[in-house]
């Protein structure tokens, strides 16, 4: 009976050995070097990444903002140019 428990008692064992080894971690090592040299130019490309999205930012309200809606001042200025030049070309009626 106490071979038998012994036997129970290592199955037992075994089936957590056995649910820790199925996870597939790997690891691999590489020099203190190659780390930072790795981790600068992950950060270099987080930079461009802001950057860039400001940029875009930027452009957005630019293309959408409420002044892209409203026309710029020397086409106003032109626009009134031109009405005055209209009213003065036009002949008066007398009444």
């Amino acid at each position: 009976m106490l071979a038998f428990q012994a036997v129970l008692w290592y199955n037992k064992a075994m089936e957590n050995k056995t649910n820790f080894v199925t996870s597939n971690t790997e690891m691999m090592t590489i020099s203190r070097a190659e780390y930072d040299a790795d981790k600068a130019y992950i950060a270099e490309l987080e930079q461009q990444v802001r950057w860039r999205m400001e940029q875009m930012k930027l452009l957005k309200r630019k293309q959408f903002g409420s002044s892209s809606e409203k026309a710029s001042d020397a086409i106003q200025k032109q626009h009134v140019a031109l009405q005055d030049q209209r009213r003065c070309s036009t002949p008066h009626r007398a009444v």
